[in-house]
């Protein structure tokens, strides 16, 4: 073929192919952020704690064992809990021994479905790339959202579930959208089902909101089957009937009695109020630089106030984060419970979500109408810029100390046998770290010291309704005291 004769590009093939290059490298370089979020807190070297012990012991039991352990630990000891955490762990750590990254393998998959779950969000809402990313830096300065990436307990899944179901609430199946996002909101679903005693909450919120959302959008249902279509509630009532079949055999059998002060941990109720502010919004940054991005706001707002309705549902969720929170906590107040942070960290991720959505409208709207509007959505980009680059050098730092940590304990000599000459949950957390450090399998002493806690000791066993007991009958195991 001659020079003559080759096929010509046109102007507009051009620009289609520089367009497709363009969103290529803005999906490789959103998927690289979220790589390296993922990288960055998953805690390599981080000690486990005494709550991840509980997971970390059932390594060394056999399988009928594990399920006597839930069966009797989660009125008594691990409250609340479903269960199917300890189960993924147990499987986890049959494959690779002593290991910690995997013991919290399950929460760092949680933080990458709700970083996916919050960039298609954004998509959704045709914010542009550059919000995509945003909403990523947003959550990453949450620090103490991120710290549960690392942490064996259910808390980052009920973070994920909550955001991945106002996804799929978002997106009804005939919206003609990617099927991807229904994927993964499906699978956030479920998560939180399996998962956390606290989804039914989560899952009405997401559900009101995604049909606020939907109506706001001019859907119009013709019928109840259009209604449930369009809800996914035959999506939902599968997880709901998962969600109360594992209930029935774990937490919701009986409800141990507290009588605790539920502000213990925060010294006072205007600290719990003051912690609640400063995680869902404030972080730590100056309250000055606040007012400034208040004083810039509500300027914003002003010129645009004839489409101050866009505004509304990002607001609402926003709010609606903080909300849920509230309730978590005022049913921890109820029940005479401790009131603690890490309760919070589904509403922290609303929050985070709704209002970096409420600034991603407010710049769309200013690139249309005034520069001018673009100063607060700009304030805000850069105040989350600043806190996420804090939470990444906090993380730096504990991770050079817990590095530390993990050379003592790997250059520890005694035996278990030594280790645990006076067993207390000082020396069963020293000896889990000690265990990890080795990569040897699960030692089984843990298993001996689960026994005496709280829900195995006979008197409980005694009292509290079992199910595993009708499956292999009364269990022979001997507490040790």
């Amino acid at each position: 073929m001659s020079l003559a004769e080759e096929p010509q590009v046109t102007p507009s093939q051009s620009v289609d192919g520089l367009m497709r290059r363009s969103v290529h490298m803005w999906d490789l370089g959103l998927s690289a952020l979220i790589a390296a979020t993922l990288v960055l807190f998953a805690g390599w070297v981080r000690p486990l704690w005494i709550d991840e012990v509980l997971h970390f012991a059932t390594g060394a039991m056999s399988w009928t064992d594990l399920l006597r352990t839930i069966d009797y630990t989660t009125i008594e000891l691990n409250h609340g809990q479903t269960g199917v955490y300890f189960v993924a762990d147990w499987m986890l750590l049959q494959i690779a021994g002593a290991n910690s990254f995997v013991l919290r393998l399950p929460s760092l998959l949680s933080l990458g479905l709700l970083l996916v779950s919050a960039v298609f969000i954004m998509r959704l809402r045709q914010l542009g790339r550059l919000w995509e990313f945003v909403v990523v830096i947003s959550l990453i300065a949450h620090a103490t959202l991120m710290t549960f990436a690392a942490e064996a307990r259910p808390y980052m899944p009920l973070a994920a579930s909550a955001v991945a179901m106002l996804l799929l609430f978002m997106t009804p199946p005939t919206s003609g959208r990617p099927r991807i996002y229904r994927a993964v909101g499906l699978g956030g679903l479920f998560l939180g089902a399996l998962m956390h005693a606290y989804w039914p909450l989560f899952l009405i919120f997401g559900l009101a909101f995604g049909i606020m959302t939907q109506y706001r959008e001019g859907k119009r249902w013709r019928s109840l089957h259009d209604f449930s279509i369009s809800t996914s509630v035959f999506w939902i009532m599968p997880a709901v009937v998962i969600y109360f079949a594992v209930g029935q055999l774990t937490w919701m059998r009986k409800s141990a009695a507290f009588d605790h002060d539920p502000f213990q941990w925060f010294g006072s109720q205007n600290q719990a109020i003051n912690s609640l502010l400063r995680l869902h919004v404030l972080l730590d940054i100056s309250f000055a630089y606040w007012i400034i991005l208040g004083i810039a706001t509500a300027i914003s707002l002003a010129y645009c106030y004839r489409v101050a309705s866009l505004l509304g549902p990002p607001a609402i969720l926003a709010l609606g984060g903080i909300a849920t929170s509230v309730l978590v906590s005022a049913l921890s107040i109820s029940r005479g419970y401790w009131i603690f942070e890490r309760q919070w960290v589904a509403g922290i991720a609303l929050c985070a979500v709704g209002i970096t959505w409420f600034f991603g409208e407010l710049w769309r709207e200013g690139t249309e109408r005034s520069p001018l509007v673009l100063v607060a959505p700009g304030i805000f980009v850069m105040l989350m810029t600043v806190a996420a680059a804090t939470s990444v050098s906090q993380t730096v730092v504990a991770h050079q100390k817990w590095n530390e940590e993990r050379q003592a304990f790997a250059q520890e000599q005694r035996s278990v046998e030594e280790l645990l000459l006076d067993v207390n949950d000082q020396s069963i957390v020293y000896a889990a770290n000690v265990n990890v450090a080795r990569r040897e399998e699960v030692w089984p002493q843990f298993t001996n010291w689960y026994r005496s806690q709280a829900g195995m000791r006979p008197e409980f066993r005694e009292l509290n309704p079992s199910w595993t007991q009708w499956l292999w009958g009364p269990d022979e195991w001997e507490s040790s005291q």
